[in-house]
């Protein structure tokens, strides 16, 4: 580098003098008129602009429009508005700022924009009103000019480019009237500032603002933005959205209120209105919702409570009509329903009102004519929910908690035929309950794996209740369960298991029960219906059926199922269900039956009741085969074997039941109440071979009772009055057994036939037989042909046994001796007439012998001769005349009046009698003497030609006269009972075993009855 001379320094110091000089003859010749003109245009201009701001903006805007102040900077072409205030119409501010200062890059305008260096606005205000009819205060400034118009306008219009847009302490008020309760709220302070902002352009450039609400809400946005066409790209958060401040707008379109609920919500957007139709995209949305609370009217406790609801992944296309979230989870909460009769009322609750079908977006306000919006959940999860469901149909209502539920469903979407994947789990009371498959709508086509452990099957007792009138207050489910099938031939497979089940009536009482009950290859189709289940195992269960002493039953609350309605005229009864069981175990099973009504309770018990029941179906006619075995009261022998089908539509079975000497003592209640004994031992054997085929029944029932003893006698109102213990003697062979058969034939599809009809209806028969026929049923023990075996003829006035009836007694003997409890009563009877006409004889005859001083029947010495001198000793006593013939007589025959036997003979009469009949029996003149040879008939050569009359005629006048005292009669009944009771004796039957009744007038009979 040069390094400067002295001549080259004085001549730079002379130039500078030099332009020193003009400087300042430039300054004072221009100076004064550039002061001039900035003092015009900062005094003068302003009034001009603010002027021009008034009356253009006012104009625009359609609105009044004043500005307090309006100061200008001509050298950096700023200029700074304060107080600007634009009226509503109204009344009222419509918008307002404190200071709007815009400062222009002169440059700009030569390349045909509009460039602010920097735009500032301080205290901004809005407000926004919705009036009454729904209008916005600013509604006539939003109404679109003709298309044509609007390009052509939008073709003129200048870019905009603002370096620095800054926003202070700006507020937006709003207020809606158009609401059956009015809103308001206000937006603010907002402050924010933009840099680089484009009218046109790229609607990428980043800007951002928050800003914050009297409640709270922060509304924080960030992203670009660009005017001409209006497009814009970012992100919308916002920040502590209390729900119920919004109420006004959606109180009037749901039926619950939302006392609880703020929302964070975060998205992405992009919004472009430049084709006339709005385009509006969402993506990468996410939200939290904390503390929901829904509530009802007259419910203290809300119906939904979320501690959080969280959203991620919501994505959503306006002009496209769809929405697609990727995940919702549901967190710590409690949703409470109760199902009513007209159903269930959280659907109630939370069912829109209005029109459901309306559809989202109206046309108008997007352009677009749509239909139903498309949506989809890729998963919407729940963790620790609780579920609260009562059932308010039921008489006694049944609560639901379901509690620590969680799980997950993928795929939810508005298409019908979206098959959804599922995963659930949760618990009931102290059971679980999981589910876990996949699941479409349309058609119906489940694959589920539905899984129970522990569940209570107290849960379910008011249904069985409210169905069928018994309580289930314990009992655990397990069960495991595969839905499948499509359309309507699903299908369910899988086994269950309940464990310790009591069932009891409305009032408490046992019922019943089981230890265990489980069900291993149970099928189940829908199409057509059909149910198989491959072996059942039912462990210990008991069954109580009990009487109280009012004669009520531990079953007589029990109601039925509600039948199903009748089907509809023409329409087509449902199939039937084809039923099928492989093989049912039975494990120690026991029926219990209690009779209080008694005196002394009935208590029997069927106990260790074990055995199988195989291959029952309802299709085919195979029977299955029934083999079990029990005891009754834990000693007597029970077995039950044969084959039975009462699946199939016509029942067949071949059973045999057997019992073994069961105890009676049990029933010694029924005994005394309706027989009237006590009983004092006793066993049961019982064979019963029971058939049917067709609703034929043809069975029979073999009973026999060991050792069947009755004691005392128990009088009561319900006493039959049939032969209890003669029928028990009657029967009761000797052995001690008592064998009855009793038939039952009937049709099953008769009304009045049943089984312990037809029993009670032979028993009593029996019963009736004893009383009326007993020695009909004695005599069928020997196989005597004989009806009459209680009844015996004599002759009369006779007391001798004939040959039949003694064979008829043989008989009875021996079937008395083959019923060793029967006892024999021997009553003899005479007939007061025939037997009456019959001892007159014989008291004559008696009467006559003793006269001749001879003794009874059989004595040598009593001859025809002597019988007939005696006869006409006593005629002659009686009457007081010979017996002489009146025919040859000469004269009429005096008849003194009758004498009695007894008198003594007189000389005369002596006379006379030798006279008819010669010389007395034993005179030795008298061939007819005893020892003679000559014939015995005395000849009398009567004096005077007179006749004796013949010995009847003398015997029948003398016995017309014989008076037969009771006693004879008494005597002569004796006699025969005797000569009964003696042949009896001889035939084998004890002493001791016949009963001797008192004489009776009747016929000339002997009746025996049996003890």
């Amino acid at each position: 580098m040069k390094t400067p001379t002295i001549k080259d320094i004085r001549a730079a110091a002379a130039a500078r003098k030099a332009r020193a000089r003009r400087n300042r003859w430039l300054a004072l010749g221009v100076g004064p008129a550039v002061l001039l003109l900035a003092l015009a245009v900062m005094v003068v201009l302003p009034r001009v602009v603010r002027t021009q701001v008034e009356e253009r903006l006012g104009a625009a805007l359609q609105r009044p429009v004043t500005v307090e102040r309006v100061a200008l900077n001509p050298l950096q072409l700023a200029a700074t508005l304060e107080n600007l205030v634009v009226t509503d119409p109204t009344g009222g501010d419509f918008v307002r700022w404190d200071q709007l200062r815009v400062n222009l890059t002169a440059w700009s305008l030569l390349a045909g924009e509009w460039r602010f260096d920097e735009i500032a606005m301080t205290g901004f205000t809005a407000h926004v009103r919705v009036d009454e009819q729904g209008a916005l205060n600013f509604a006539d400034l939003l109404a679109s000019e003709a298309p044509a118009a609007a390009d052509a306008d939008s073709a003129e219009r200048p870019v905009v480019h603002v370096d620095r847009l800054t926003v202070t302490d700006a507020r937006i008020a709003f207020e809606d009237r158009n609401l059956a309760q009015p809103f308001a709220t206000e937006l603010g302070p907002v402050s924010f500032t933009l840099d680089s902002f484009r009218t046109e352009g790229d609607p990428r450039a980043p800007y951002e603002f928050r800003a914050v609400s009297e409640a709270g809400e922060t509304l924080t946005w960030h992203g670009g933005i660009s005017v001409n066409p209006l497009r814009s790209r970012g992100e919308l958060a916002i920040t502590g959205l209390p729900l119920a401040k919004y109420a006004p707008y959606y109180a009037d379109r749901v039926r619950f209120r939302l006392t609880g609920g703020t929302l964070d919500l975060k998205v992405g957007y992009e919004l472009n209105l430049g084709g006339g139709v709005p385009d509006l995209r969402l993506v990468s949305g996410e939200g939290v919702l904390a503390g929901l609370r829904l509530e009802v009217p007259e419910q203290p406790d809300p119906i939904i409570a979320l501690s959080e609801v969280t959203l991620a992944g919501l994505t959503g296309d306006l002009r496209e009509n769809w929405v697609r979230v990727r995940e919702i989870k549901l967190a710590d909460g409690q949703v409470r329903a109760a199902r009513t009769v007209a159903g269930i009322d959280l659907a109630a609750w939370l069912s829109p009102v209005g029109d459901p079908e309306a559809p989202s977006f109206p046309a108008a306000a997007t352009g677009v004519n749509r239909g139903p919006p498309q949506w989809q959940v890729d998963a919407l999860g729940w963790r620790d929910l609780a579920v609260a469901l009562t059932d308010m149909t039921l008489a006694e209502p049944a609560a639901w908690e379901l509690t620590a539920l969680s799980g997950q469903v993928r795929n939810l979407a508005s298409a019908p035929d979206q098959v959804i994947e599922i995963e659930a789990a949760g618990a009931l009371g102290a059971g679980q309950l999981s589910l876990a498959g996949t699941f479409g709508f349309t058609p119906f086509a489940p694959a589920l794996m539905v899984r129970a452990t522990g569940l209570s099957v107290a849960a379910f007792s008011p249904y069985f209740m409210d169905t069928v009138g018994v309580a289930v207050p314990q009992g655990l489910l397990q069960a495991e369960v595969r839905l499948g099938g499509r359309g309507p031939a699903w299908t369910a497979s899988g086994q269950a298991q309940l464990d310790g089940v009591q069932v009891q009536n409305g009032a408490g009482a046992d019922l019943g029960g089981w230890e265990q009950l489980r069900l291993n290859e149970v099928e189940y189709s829908a199409s057509p219906a059909s149910l198989a289940v491959g072996r059942v195992r039912w462990v210990r269960p008991h069954g109580t059926y009990a009487l109280d002493a009012a004669g009520k039953s531990n079953f007589a609350s029990l109601g039925t199922a509600p039948s199903a309605a009748e089907d509809e005229p023409g329409s087509t009864p449902a199939p039937a269900l084809a039923a099928r069981v492989d093989l049912i175990e039975l494990v120690g099973a026991r029926l219990t039956f209690a009779d209080n009504t008694l005196e002394r309770p009935a208590r029997i018990a069927l106990t260790e009741l074990s055995g199988t029941l195989g291959g029952w179906s309802s299709r085919t006619a195979d029977r299955a085969v029934v083999n079990l075995t029990g005891k009754i009261d834990g000693a007597a022998d029970v077995r039950v074997s044969g084959q039975l089908n009462p699946l199939g539509g016509h029942t067949t079975s071949a059973m045999q039941i057997e019992l073994n000497r069961a105890n009676l003592m049990p029933l010694d209640g029924y005994v005394r109440k309706f027989g009237g004994y006590a009983l004092d031992g006793g066993r049961l054997t019982l064979a019963v071979n029971h058939r049917q085929s067709a609703g034929v029944i043809d069975s029979g029932v073999v009973a026999t009772l060991d050792g069947f003893n009755l004691g005392a006698r128990t009088p009561g109102p319900d006493v039959t009055s049939l032969p209890v213990g003669l029928a028990v003697a009657l029967l009761k062979d000797s052995a001690g057994r008592i064998e009855i058969d009793v038939p039952i034939e009937g049709r099953t599809d008769d009304p009045e036939f049943r089984f312990g009809r037809v029993v009670s209806r032979v028993l009593v028969n029996l019963l009736t037989r004893v009383a009326t026929s007993p020695f009909a049923l004695l005599g069928a023990v020997v196989g005597a042909e004989a009806a009459d075996l209680d009844t015996y003829v004599f002759s009369p006035g006779q007391a001798e046994l004939t040959a039949a009836a003694t064979a008829k007694l043989d008989e009875v003997a021996a079937a008395l001796r083959a019923r060793p409890e029967l006892t024999v009563a021997v009553t003899g009877h005479h007939d007061g007439a025939t037997d009456a006409v019959a001892l007159r004889g014989a008291i004559l005859e008696r009467s006559l012998r003793e006269q001749a001083g001879l003794g009874p029947a059989g004595n040598a010495s009593w001859t025809d001769a002597l019988r007939m001198q005696t006869l006409i000793d006593a005629y002659i006593q009686v009457f007081g005349v010979p017996p002489i013939d009146e025919a040859s007589a000469p004269g009429p025959v005096v008849i003194a009046p009758p004498m009695a036997l007894s008198e003594p003979r007189t000389g005369f009469w002596a006379s006379l009698r030798r006279l008819l009949l010669g010389p007395p029996v034993g005179d030795p003149g008298n061939a007819s003497a005893p020892g003679s040879t000559e014939n015995a008939t005395p000849s009398p050569a009567p004096a005077g030609g007179l006749k004796p009359l013949p010995a009847a005629e003398i015997e029948a006048r003398l016995r017309e006269l014989v008076q037969v005292a009771p006693t004879e009669l008494a005597q002569l009944a004796t006699a025969r009972r005797e000569a009964v009771v003696a042949e009896l004796v001889r035939a084998g039957v004890t002493a001791n075993r016949i009963a001797r009744v008192e004489p009776s007038e009747d016929e000339a009979t002997v009746t025996l009855s049996l003890r």
